[in-house]
């Protein structure tokens, strides 16, 4: 018994380990999102990238091995008797460490969702730009004076600088 409780122990840490660094890159990437700095956010995206395929990678394997000892997958699986140890103090790191994932998949997760919102704002923005740099009107469908809506404008070409 004591064995699998040491096997899921390391799996749980080593999926912390690199959530905990995936959270140093979502850091990172807000931090080069303003002022834009292209060249490094697209080579922290490659990183970045590798380590959520490799977190993923880890994720499927503790949990294919938990389907393996027959251990539902759910919140509470630490507490399963099969990961239980003789010590109750490795039950309680045990549980510790699980809690440490979960909070660091939550600050992840609200993380990667002020990105979106920075990333959609700033395309948002740019769309914006491009509309003006084509001459076209910001507010297509304006109604005319007789009442009628207008023709969108299909752009009067690139502004000329």
């Amino acid at each position: 018994m004591a064995n699998l409780h040491q096997i899921f122990y390391q799996q749980l840490s080593q999926e912390l380990e690199l959530a905990s660094t995936l959270h140093r890159l979502l850091c990172d990437e807000r931090d080069l999102l303003d002022p834009p700095n292209i060249e490094a956010l697209s080579e922290l995206q490659e990183i970045k990238q590798q380590q959520l395929a490799d977190l993923k990678a880890l994720s499927q394997i503790r949990c294919t091995w938990l389907e393996k000892h027959h251990i539902p997958l759910d919140k509470h699986c630490f507490q399963h008797p099969l990961l239980q140890s003789a010590k109750q103090e490795d039950n309680e790191l045990l549980a510790a460490l699980w809690q440490q994932l979960a909070d660091q998949f939550k600050e992840n997760r609200r993380l990667t969702d002020i990105l979106s919102i920075i990333v959609l704002n700033a395309r948002k923005r740019t769309q914006s730009l491009m509309k003006i740099l084509r001459g076209q009107k910001n507010t297509p469908n304006l109604y005319t004076k007789s009442g009628q809506t207008q023709k969108s404008s299909t752009g009067l070409g690139y502004a000329k600088a």
